[in-house]
């Protein structure tokens, strides 16, 4: 009788224990090359995600170099992702902020920003937005590679530009007198806005001149399904508000070290011949470009590149 009741309050004891939750499993798509910082920045990401949370979150595997992951969320095949910024400037039209030329005076400049309450209203999504915007992390600035030194706005007149910074990069370029031409055009353009990243040894032998002129902003958008967002436990989006602020930080220092690299690269190069626009020619640049913003953005856009303006002469102050 003693061993019936005993073995009935131990299978009794069993029932009422805490059935531990599955974890949620947590996917990753990301356009980003693999071992780029980027790609470096996302193995962080998971990794303090899934520390912090204490294996309440795993992390079932990231995508790298995926052509589509905006088309991956929309499928339900990812929960977060990161995306190029051009790819959300149609919903978003606030991000082509990222591409007017000559905005921001550099990278520091840009963090400033995006650290700043300016940052939570240039990535503010809207309510009715099927992703929420995490973060940006940069992969540093457009520059220009051309067959000629181009150290004044008036240069570009009549030239074709092949061009990476979207329809407000080309609008601009157009005002200028320039032809903008979008990246696969038929053809070899006089003048190209590319990266250093993406400055190979071929490009260089083309376009022998590089003015690093610090343009357009390239970068990629740290997003969530905003369905999975909404399901997530409050503290679980706590851990992962706090693990993403961590893990930009880490994405920022990949950036500039890549960028410092590579600048160091450029220098050594036998082909290349490259320009540091000094302050005055800058700001002649930014005169001409500043004076045509109205004509690419909204009235309420407008207000938040004023006010990026504002911040950096402040700093500069």
């Amino acid at each position: 009788m003693y061993l019936r009741l005993t073995g009935a309050a131990l299978l009794l004891f069993m029932f009422c224990l805490p059935v531990a939750a599955e974890p949620i499993r947590v996917r990753i798509s990301s356009s980003a090359q693999a071992g780029s910082p980027i790609a470096q920045a996302t193995d962080y990401l998971s990794k303090l995600i899934e520390e912090r949370s204490g294996g309440r979150i795993l992390i079932k595997g990231q995508a790298a170099n995926v052509e589509n992951p905006l088309e991956q969320l929309a499928n339900k095949q990812s929960e977060l992702g990161l995306l190029d910024k051009n790819q959300l400037s149609r919903s978003q039209p606030q991000l082509q902020i990222f591409n007017l030329l000559f905005l921001f005076e550099g990278q520091r400049h840009l963090y400033r920003v995006l650290d700043s309450d300016l940052g939570e209203k240039l990535l503010a999504a809207p309510e009715a937005a099927d992703l929420i915007n995490l973060s940006f992390w940069d992969e540093g600035f457009s520059q220009l590679a051309a067959q000629q030194p181009l150290l004044d706005p008036t240069q570009v007149n009549g030239l074709t530009i092949t061009v990476s910074s979207q329809q407000a990069g080309a609008k601009q370029y157009a005002t200028l007198g320039a032809t903008p031409l979008s990246p696969g055009s038929a053809g070899q353009s006089a003048v190209l806005e590319t990266s250093l990243a993406q400055l190979g040894e071929t490009a260089s032998n083309q376009y022998p001149h590089l003015i690093l002129s610090s343009q357009a902003v390239n970068g990629k958008l740290l997003v969530a399904s905003r369905a999975f967002w909404q399901q997530l436990p409050r503290d679980l989006q706590v851990i992962v508000v706090g693990a993403v602020k961590d893990a930009t930080r880490y994405a920022r220092e990949l950036s500039l070290e890549r960028e410092d690299q590579l600048l160091k690269q450029l220098a050594e190069s036998s082909t290349l011949k490259a320009y540091r626009l000094t302050p005055q020619q800058k700001k002649h640049w930014q005169n001409q470009l500043h004076s045509i913003y109205p004509q690419i953005v909204t009235a309420s856009e407008l207000k938040l590149v004023e006010l990026i303006i504002e911040q950096k002469s402040a700093a500069a102050q």
